[in-house]
């Protein structure tokens, strides 16, 4: 599954993206770091867990918040998922 950042969102720890039938999604920080990739409502709500076996991330967020560097070190730690 092919992803494109859309934004960042450091107030909830979140890191959207948008799949390539433009359905949103987020990674968002589980617990110190640890991200998990949720199916958003159109709104930018979580409903529930995407697991998948390839994620390509088209980019990342520039590290201008603490949301986009620790998504940007756990992608860097987690190169079989993303």
């Amino acid at each position: 599954m092919k992803l494109t950042l859309d934004r960042t969102d450091n107030d909830n720890c979140r890191v959207y993206y948008r799949d390539e039938k433009r359905r949103l999604l987020c990674f968002q920080d589980t617990f110190r770091g640890q991200f998990e990739l949720l199916k958003c409502s159109r709104d930018g709500e979580p409903e529930y867990p995407v697991t998948h076996a390839r994620i390509n991330l088209a980019d990342v967020p520039e590290q201008e918040n603490s949301t986009a560097i620790a998504f940007v070190t756990w992608r860097a730690s987690m190169p079989e998922v993303v």
